[in-house]
């Protein structure tokens, strides 16, 4: 895919509330290159907060492996 092809893309994926990581995982493209690509969009509070709790869900997950691997 050529990189205006997926400058398009990225800024598709993040109008649509995905997160500058997992964006970058599809593209197989730096975080810092999708970051910029989408500097000037604007997420919804509900994408926000959809973003917020996949974060903190993924810390939870990360504290219950450290907690089971310290027994």
């Amino acid at each position: 895919m050529s990189k205006p092809a997926q400058k398009k893309r990225a800024i598709e994926l993040r109008r649509r509330g995905q997160s500058i990581k997992d964006i970058a995982a599809v593209l197989g493209v730096s975080k810092s290159s999708v970051s910029a690509w989408c500097q000037g969009i604007s997420l919804t509070d509900k994408q926000k907060e959809k973003l917020q709790q996949k974060q903190i869900d993924a810390g939870n997950v990360g504290r219950q492996i450290g907690a089971n691997k310290n027994r």
